[in-house]
């Protein structure tokens, strides 16, 4: 992977398709976190543009994926509000907006985007044994947030 960002800050346009055919499907999954289905296509198109005219300036490039999602919660943010009709999701989004920025974070990157901790270090700009210490206490407070409604485990099998 390292080489194809290689290549792509160099202009190599093979090599951007390939990571973005690699990567396109766990900036989905963050994005569907935190956006109505119907705006998640256009929020990673945003992403995937933004991730071409700023690659150059990604200074380590092992660092690609976890670069990449921030930018998709960032691309996100700046989306219309989320509404939705799906109950369950419903319960989870707004459980992770009263959750501390940190730990939507950790949690949209780790449990949905499926970060390693490595990557989720990076992008949350946390020592890995912070991710490691902090990642279960998010998920504690989050499953706290959602009561009855829906657990954390069935929103994740589920989308």
């Amino acid at each position: 992977m390292t080489e194809l960002v290689l290549q792509a800050q160099k202009g190599d346009r093979a090599a951007f398709q390939q990571l973005y055919q690699m990567y396109q499907h766990e900036a989905r999954a963050v994005a569907l976190v935190l956006l109505p289905s119907d705006q998640v296509a256009q929020a990673v198109q945003e992403t995937f543009l933004f991730v071409w005219k700023k690659l150059p300036q990604l200074e380590e490039p092992e660092r690609f994926l976890g670069w990449l999602s921030l930018l998709v919660l960032k691309i996100c943010d700046g989306h219309e509000p989320i509404t939705t009709s799906q109950d369950e999701l419903k319960a989870l989004r707004e459980a992770l907006q009263a959750l501390s920025l940190r730990d939507r974070n950790l949690l949209i990157l780790g449990e949905f985007g499926g970060l390693e901790v490595r990557d989720l270090s990076y992008a949350t700009l946390l020592p890995p044994k912070a991710v490691v210490a902090l990642l279960p206490l998010a998920r504690k407070r989050l499953e706290e947030k959602l009561g009855g409604g829906c657990s954390l485990v069935e929103v994740r099998v589920g989308r």
